[in-house]
């Protein structure tokens, strides 16, 4: 667990990559650092998708629990990872982040990245709800390559696409 939790940067609605992708009904999503609140997965569920929510900070360990033991039997299509990147604190637990996310895809899997910039200064730094690294969304993609295989991402615009392949 990191030292400056993001519990406090949760927010109730539903993230911008919802717009950004084109759901398939009947298919399954990881949303990892979901937060506290389920605007997304109703969103989703009207799409025909059926979200597994994970989030160290804001749900009980039995919910998460629960996501991980579906996900180990029954890897997901799509996972989705928005503004979650940019509150970890070190590339250590980001990879953490990101390598838990490669590992809940099926093959040929994709995952979804987006991220808050802040100031994009590149300077991280501790805020009133946590911990701002103040990354461009460009800064991630070598990092999410790096468990992804270069070869396997692409970034369009704000949002970083990451096949499992």
């Amino acid at each position: 667990m990191q030292t400056i939790t993001s519990a406090d940067t949760s927010l109730n609605q539903v993230p911008a990559v919802a717009k950004m992708v084109e759901w398939e009904a009947g298919t399954r999503n990881l949303d990892y650092g979901c937060g506290k609140f389920g605007k997304f997965t109703g969103y989703l569920c009207k799409k025909g998708v059926e979200n597994l929510r994970y989030d160290p900070y804001n749900l009980t360990d039995l919910e998460n629990e629960t996501t991980s033991e579906k996900i180990k039997n029954n890897p997901v299509d799509t996972a989705t990872c928005s503004n979650v990147l940019n509150v970890i604190y070190g590339v250590l637990y980001r990879n953490i982040a990101i390598s838990t996310i490669r590992n809940s895809l099926k093959e040929g899997g994709i995952a979804y990245f987006t991220v808050y910039e802040g100031d994009r200064s590149g300077i991280g730094k501790e805020t009133t709800k946590g911990y701002q690294n103040n990354n461009k969304t460009q800064d991630y993609v070598k990092e999410i390559a790096d468990i992804f295989g270069k070869e396997n991402v692409i970034r369009k615009g704000k949002l970083i696409i990451a096949r499992k392949g």
